[in-house]
């Protein structure tokens, strides 16, 4: 009796074994839900595939994004130094620019010629103009030296002495320190006489100056005279 309800109880624990086993397995085969109780559809072979692809795809697009910005990073690199040589050339131009004009201006400097001295003239018309220069005493005389200019465009001749424009020559009177102290006492007026020709021989202008001198020897009343 003992041994027969022993096999009783071995088959019914078996029994409930085997009751639990199948609970489990029905509970694994039920379907998931979502947190809202939605059924999750298990997904196919195609979906896992396409699912597989799309992951692939998306680290693909992410390789490309690095790609890309790997890309635009080297092209600024690259903008940034082209500019950076751009500047550098340009600075180095500059540079250059200045020394050449340096270079211009002290070029200029060098052959720049002797600028042509202005006169004071005391007197002037179109062939010529004269002026005072100088007044020397010795010995008891004086001499009185009168500078004279071609202030013409033209070239002249003066006896056979040919006159460019801004040519000069000198008049010198000496006389003893009496006579020109006579003659500004008696008021005579000193003159010198003049002849220009052209190129062909023609007389373009006869005359001269004429002036007076005072105690000093100095000169007054100096004009142009023509004959």
């Amino acid at each position: 009796m003992k041994k027969k309800f022993l096999i009783v109880l071995t088959a019914a624990v078996l029994l409930l074994a085997g009751c639990g086993k199948s609970d489990e397995e029905n509970a694994d085969s039920v379907a998931e839900t979502d947190v809202s109780g939605n059924v999750i559809e298990p997904e196919t072979d195609d979906e896992k595939e396409d699912n597989d692809s799309g992951d692939d795809n998306k680290d693909k697009d992410s390789g490309d994004d690095k790609k890309s910005k790997d890309d635009k990073k080297s092209k600024d690199d690259k903008d940034s130094k082209d500019d950076k040589e751009s500047k550098d050339n340009k600075d180095s131009k500059d540079d250059k620019d200045s020394v050449a004009e340096e270079n211009d201006e002290s070029s200029a400097e060098e052959v720049t010629e002797e600028p042509v001295p202005e006169y004071s003239f005391d007197v002037q018309n179109e062939y010529l103009g004269a002026y005072v220069k100088s007044l020397e005493e010795a010995d008891g005389g004086a001499t009185l030296t009168i500078e004279f200019v071609n202030v013409s465009d033209q070239v002249y001749y003066k006896s056979d002495e040919e006159m460019k424009p801004g040519a000069t020559w000198e008049k010198s009177i000496t006389q003893p320190k009496e006579k020109w102290l006579a003659a500004a006492e008696k008021g005579t007026e000193n003159w010198i006489h003049y002849e220009f020709y052209d190129k062909e021989s023609n007389c373009i202008f006869k005359g001269g100056v004429v002036f007076k001198t005072d105690k000093n020897i100095e000169v007054k009343d100096m004009r142009v005279f023509t004959e």
